[in-house]
């Protein structure tokens, strides 16, 4: 036989899968908080981000990112994996080299409440991208040369 599951009853199909309603051992008690483990020891979600994590995003994200694909695109791609193209290169270290901007906002979106956070990070690491990027990019074509 073949089943009918576009008319099949909710409670059958609950009890099928072991999801009675009538199952008391499995059911929450009306009116109890039932908490995450370790949520109550976050900081509250207006908490200001502090000024020392400004730079250290700006280092990770416009240094340590550059950096780091650098090595993935020349290391691997060209040394192991024998990949010459330059332009295909260096597409694959500009990955690693630009502000944030969607990576901050996924995170702000999470968050919820951390619009403010977000763009004071963004103007900052913008900001310095002027500067960064034209470091970054100049050491990638040294790299290709």
């Amino acid at each position: 036989g073949t089943s009918k599951a576009k008319g099949a009853d909710p409670e059958a199909l609950s009890e099928v899968v072991g999801l009675s309603a009538h199952d008391e051992a499995h059911s929450m008690p009306a009116g109890k908080d039932f908490a995450t483990p370790g949520i109550a020891d976050a900081p509250e979600p207006d908490a200001p981000l502090p000024f020392v994590a400004y730079p250290i995003v700006l280092l990770l994200r416009q240094v340590v990112g550059p950096a780091f694909s650098a090595l993935v695109a020349c290391g691997f791609l060209r040394d192991i994996c024998g990949v010459h193209d330059r332009v295909l290169l260096m597409v694959a270290m500009m990955q690693g080299a630009g502000p944030p901007m969607i990576n901050l906002s996924v995170m702000a979106g999470i968050s919820g409440s951390a619009e403010m956070e977000t763009s004071k990070l963004l103007l900052f690491t913008y900001g310095a991208s002027v500067i960064t990027w034209t470091l970054s990019i100049s050491a990638f074509l040294w790299l290709l040369v």
